[in-house]
């Protein structure tokens, strides 16, 4: 699967206190060991934590990032902006 996000996208998350997070939702997480990492939920236990998986086939694995808690995740991405590519700069 190729990547949703690239380096230097713009995203906006949002997470609403009754939010329920579901299969495929694009997530903000604040992970303890990799820090701020944006994932896609792949699957939701009912305990309420949740098993991430990376859309670009070299990002972690899930079984690297373990199981997350829904107080670790900091939103939902709601608004996904390409990067703009700019023009070639000419050397001086």
């Amino acid at each position: 699967m190729s990547p949703s996000l690239c380096d230097g996208d713009f995203i906006v998350s949002f997470k609403g206190r009754l939010r329920r997070f579901k299969v495929d939702d694009i997530v903000v997480v604040q992970h303890s060991l990799y820090g701020v990492i944006v994932k896609r939920i792949k699957e939701v236990y009912p305990t309420d934590s949740f098993a991430l998986i990376g859309d670009n086939p070299t990002s972690t694995s899930t079984e690297q990032m373990g199981t997350i808690e829904k107080n670790a995740i900091i939103g939902r991405v709601v608004l996904h902006i390409r990067r703009p590519h700019l023009p070639a700069r000419n050397a001086p």
